[in-house]
């Protein structure tokens, strides 16, 4: 009897709960398949506009009819006549040769005519790039050349401009066979798509979905008496308070065990938050205040329990932290990783800031 291998399963990609809850996030090139035609060439204008903004003096959108082949223009000095094309495809497949034969019959025509000077460079940015047969072409002008010329009355004369038949002879012949087609590029979607994360439009476009994952919270064995030193202090204090002795150090507070066991789970919060910090960088715009507003709602909303008063400091420490964990917080660009641990360790860094006091 035959055995067979029992492969190992593939690890379980990790999940938020706001994966669970709500599904994986659509990754930016599939919601590039979701746009429309007009709201792709939006996003490309966008992009030339603040990615490109050093190359180009101004910049125009021209899509739709009548636009002569020209879906954006990238002015890099107008009155020279020096300009970029930015031909933009939407289409749910690669891009082949039929389907830019008559783009490239544009260019050439209404140069020959005089509409337009030839521009510097020619880029084509599709959804889901050009196919290989194209690819190729592009990389060789002369074998484009070649095949718009072989392809001209099937792909390119009747679709011009819908006022007459565009035959390939005479001068246009000429002219075509002249046309340096080696300023014809392309701008692939992985491409497009790192650079429009640059911009300030990504985050309107294509949201805020994950890229690196929360990293697991690591406590230091020794104390960083520059960093935690404040509301370690503070902490020290509210269980002197509680316990009626005097307790001036982490290592005179181990005999007491319910609340070492309570100052090493305060501690373990307190670098929660440096994750989350690393979260906020990783994941949201570099201007984000998420976790700055994060810090004050919490403070605002503690601060009334805070102001109450206690038998002890520790039962201001306690009241405090029961009700930042009830906080939802929702509206916070974080939330997605918010967790208790970060609610609690929150009001220890405002401690650390002055702006809390467990003893007052």
């Amino acid at each position: 009897m035959e055995t067979l291998d029992i492969l190992t399963p593939k690890e379980t990609p990790k999940l938020t709960n706001h994966d669970i809850l709500f599904g994986k996030p659509i990754a930016p090139n599939q919601r590039l398949g979701i746009l429309s035609d007009d709201e792709f060439e939006d996003i490309v204008t966008e992009w030339i506009f603040e990615y490109l903004k050093s190359k180009y003096t101004s910049i125009r959108r021209c899509g739709g009819a009548g636009d002569k082949g020209r879906d954006i223009i990238a002015w890099i000095d107008e009155r020279g006549g020096k300009w970029d094309n930015y031909q933009c495809k939407h289409y749910g497949s690669k891009l082949t040769p039929t389907n830019f034969y008559v783009e490239l019959g544009k260019l050439c025509y209404y140069s020959k005519k005089g509409d337009y000077t030839i521009p510097e460079k020619y880029y084509i940015v599709s959804r889901n790039g050009v196919g290989t047969t194209l690819g190729d072409m592009i990389d060789n002008p002369e074998s484009l050349k070649i095949a718009l010329i072989k392809n001209w009355k099937e792909y390119v004369e009747k679709k011009i401009t819908s006022k007459e038949n565009i035959k390939l002879e005479g001068e246009l012949k000429k002219y075509v066979e002249s046309f340096d087609f080696s300023i014809i590029d392309t701008i692939e979607p992985h491409e497009f798509i790192e650079q429009f994360k640059e911009t300030s439009f990504y985050w309107y476009r294509f949201g805020g979905q994950i890229q690196k994952y929360r990293n697991q919270t690591i406590v230091p064995e020794i104390i960083d008496s520059e960093a935690e030193m404040r509301y370690i202090q503070q902490l020290l204090m509210a269980y002197s308070d509680v316990a009626n002795v005097n307790i001036t150090s982490v290592e005179e507070l181990a005999q007491f065990i319910p609340y070492k066991s309570h100052f090493d789970m305060q501690r373990t919060n307190f670098y929660s938050i440096e994750t989350l910090k690393e979260f906020e960088r990783d994941n949201l715009p570099p201007d984000s205040t998420a976790f700055e507003s994060f810090k004050n709602e919490v403070l605002t909303a503690v601060f009334t329990k805070y102001l109450n008063n206690y038998n002890n400091s520790f039962e201001r420490l306690q009241s405090v932290l029961e009700h930042s964990s009830l906080l939802t917080l929702a509206s916070n660009p974080l939330s997605v990783t918010l967790n208790v641990m970060d609610k609690h360790g929150i009001c220890h860094h405002l401690v650390n800031e002055n702006k809390l006091s467990w003893k007052l």
